[in-house]
């Protein structure tokens, strides 16, 4: 799983710069056990997969990037909570099947 890891997050970026029509950009990459001190503010997605490798994409984002994001996907403003719940709901799902596409590659 961890050798994967550039695959996924490439995945992740192509993604978001796809269905955004933005600018994504990798800046770092870490593996490590999420404590997640401070949880006001975010919006976190997740999706898992199973098979020979099981695993769980999980995205967290702060509040007004996935804001930001939704509003790039629907071309409007919007502080609809639930319809930013549902865009960042949409990137998981996606990055999720390119995962698996990925590791079904290999």
């Amino acid at each position: 799983m961890v050798t994967q890891l550039p695959n996924f997050i490439e995945a992740t970026v192509e993604t978001i710069k796809m269905m955004t029509n933005a600018e994504a950009k990798k800046e770092s990459a870490s593996i490590y056990t999420i404590k997640i001190q401070e949880t006001d503010n975010k919006i976190a997605s997740s999706i898992g997969f199973y098979g020979d490798i099981d695993g769980m994409v999980i995205l967290i984002f702060p509040k007004n990037i996935a804001k930001k994001a939704c509003e790039l996907l629907i071309g409007e403003d919007t502080d609809d909570e639930e319809l930013i719940m549902d865009s960042l709901g949409e990137f998981v799902n996606i990055i999720g099947g390119k995962i698996k596409s990925l590791l079904a590659d290999n």
